[in-house]
């Protein structure tokens, strides 16, 4: 039996394939929980390097065990007459597919989702006023020449002080260059 027939025979390719789309859907939600959680851009990194390290584990795994209806088994303790490796495919096709669709679901939701952008805009130092220095901070402990604007991802720009408004875009929109 050749080494490729080998690696089908016993689900190789599938596990691996398995383990890439269930990972990236982990980083997924390990990206969202990083950023709502405001923690350490080390935590992100560090779930990858876990998932990556991981994987040549579970290949080498896959190549030696074999899931049986008894559990784990070396596949060298398995007649290959009563094997149950085609059954075992196919449920880890069916896992397959179910986090693909997952996977393209987590893209989709992310596409069609807009979300707000907060920049900070400063005008040039020579529109400041002659008694205040460049970026002089105010007595009410704000930046008298910095203004902060939310940029809906469409292009629209709300005004300066209507953060409080119900829809800060409903009045139009304002270019950022202004």
């Amino acid at each position: 039996m050749s080494f490729i027939a080998e690696i089908k025979r016993r689900n190789v390719a599938k596990v691996a394939i398995l383990y890439v789309v269930a990972s990236w859907l982990i980083l997924q939600v390990a990206d969202v929980g990083v950023s709502l959680l405001e923690l350490p851009d080390w935590v992100g990194k560090t779930v990858f390097l876990f998932l990556a390290l991981g994987f040549p584990f579970a290949v080498a795994f896959s190549w030696v065990y074999e899931l049986t209806p008894e559990g784990l088994k070396r596949e060298k303790e398995i007649d290959r007459s009563h094997s149950i490796t085609h059954t075992t495919g196919r449920r880890i096709n069916v896992l397959i597919v179910v986090l693909l669709v997952l996977a393209i679901g987590v893209v989709v939701v992310d596409r069609l989702i807009p979300e707000a952008v907060v920049k900070t805009v400063a005008p040039p130092p020579e529109a400041a006023s002659e008694e205040e220095a460049p970026g002089h901070l105010s007595g009410d402990g704000g930046a008298s020449s910095i203004e902060t604007v939310i940029v809906d991802p469409s292009g629209g720009v709300a005004a300066p002080g209507s953060a409080g408004d119900e829809n800060p875009f409903a009045g139009g929109t304002t270019d950022i260059d202004e």
